[in-house]
């Protein structure tokens, strides 16, 4: 079992509370990825994980064993670490670099280069296991190598390497392991976009093939949607929600979760709950919009209050592409901004004191300086409570 689990975990720095309380489990095989804006204590859980920090308070397992005390080789976990030289050892190749790990635990000895490798004698290594081992790490590398662009690389030092490549490197060294533990800290910062989507690829492959437990730790939350089957949210130390990308992107627990994950963010509004005879209207500044009746039996007892009212820009279309939509939703808005990425267009609209964002047909013909006339998808809204900022629905 290679489970970690995190057992009311809080680490301070002084006054500096970095990981509050956290209560967290990674399941066996599970590709985790932890969320948040820089300086959320995402790091700090890796780190502690790892070894390199100790808990303030709280327990550490992997496994079934409690690792607080346990040094970080001991562990038996693989880190990815942040740039600029990731951990790489300088005075190596690339291809030594990615060997070292799985020489270690084979017991190798050390070969200076590929080229030295290729050309070594066979009698002049070691006995005949050995021998096939270090053969099938050299055709593992070299075909990883060649999926990430590296072989043109492999006789070269880290240093005379570009970011992107150093990160490359560190993170098949990485892969190229067996721990019972993946632990990478943003490790596709640095690459190009092109070499973030096959590297996202390679991977979510990897992941398939060992089903080693992997937690991940990005600020970018559409990596962490594409690349985790549970995702964790944090904030200021302390975890948020945790759950699938779909649950997370469809339910978000507060506004905090509701405007991180998604891309743009989720459109939010302070608005007045009214009530006039069976139907339930939310009025916000420059808009009036009648609510469903299923939901505004959900949020019975908020008449005459406000609430904040949550809409993804996949829920406000342009009325034109719109037939269907409930005349009592359409919201008129003048267009600031628009955004053409090919298949779509999104529109900053001002509606009121409010500025949100629409996904709307690549189609619509919307110009900065004109008005605008979207539908907003009361089906699909989200309602928070304006104090506490947790989900009504």
């Amino acid at each position: 079992m290679s489970r970690v689990m995190l057992r009311n975990v809080t680490r301070r720095y002084g006054d500096v509370l970095a990981v509050d309380d956290l209560s967290l489990e990674v399941r066996d095989g599970e590709f985790l990825v932890l969320v948040g804006p820089s300086g959320c204590g995402k790091t700090t859980v890796l780190r502690l994980i790892a070894g390199l920090e100790e808990p303030t308070s709280g327990e550490i397992y992997i496994g079934d064993r409690l690792v607080n005390k346990l040094r970080p080789w001991e562990r038996d976990v693989s880190m990815v670490f942040p740039g600029p030289d990731f951990a790489l050892y300088s005075h190596m190749s690339v291809y030594d670099n990615m060997a070292f790990g799985p020489r270690v635990r084979r017991k190798l000895p050390p070969v200076e280069g590929l080229q030295q490798a290729h050309h070594t004698p066979a009698g002049d290594m070691v006995g005949t296991d050995l021998q096939f081992s270090e053969g099938a790490l050299r055709r593992r590398l070299e075909q990883a190598a060649a999926r990430l662009g590296l072989d043109r690389y492999l006789n070269r030092r880290p240093p005379e390497l570009s970011a992107g490549h150093r990160q490359t490197v560190a993170l098949e060294r990485a892969m190229v392991r067996q721990p019972q533990v993946f632990l990478m800290d943003d490790p596709l910062s640095n690459l190009d976009a092109h070499l973030r989507v096959t590297a996202r690829m390679e991977l979510k492959k990897q992941h398939r093939q060992s089903g080693i437990t992997t937690i991940y730790v990005t600020h970018d939350q559409t990596e962490a949607m594409t690349l985790g089957e549970r995702v964790a949210v944090m904030k200021d130390g302390v975890l948020q929600q945790i759950g699938t990308p779909q649950a997370l992107y469809r339910y978000p627990a507060n506004t905090f979760v509701a405007g991180f994950i998604g891309s743009p963010p989720m459109n939010m509004f302070t608005v007045d709950v009214e009530a006039h005879e069976h139907e339930t209207f939310l009025r916000g500044s420059g808009f009036r919009v009648r609510m469903p009746l299923h939901i505004a039996r959900r949020l019975s007892g908020w008449e005459g209050r406000q609430i904040i009212l949550g809409l993804r820009p996949d829920a406000i279309r342009h009325a034109q592409y719109a037939p269907d939509a409930d005349p009592l939703t359409l919201v008129e808005g003048l267009v600031e901004l628009r955004e053409y990425t090919g298949s779509e267009v999104l529109l900053h609209l001002r509606v009121g004191d409010d500025t949100l964002i629409a996904r709307v047909d690549s189609r619509t013909w919307a110009w900065p300086g004109q008005t605008c006339t979207v539908a907003f998808d009361m089906e699909n809204m989200h309602a928070f409570d304006p104090r506490s900022e947790r989900s009504l629905l």
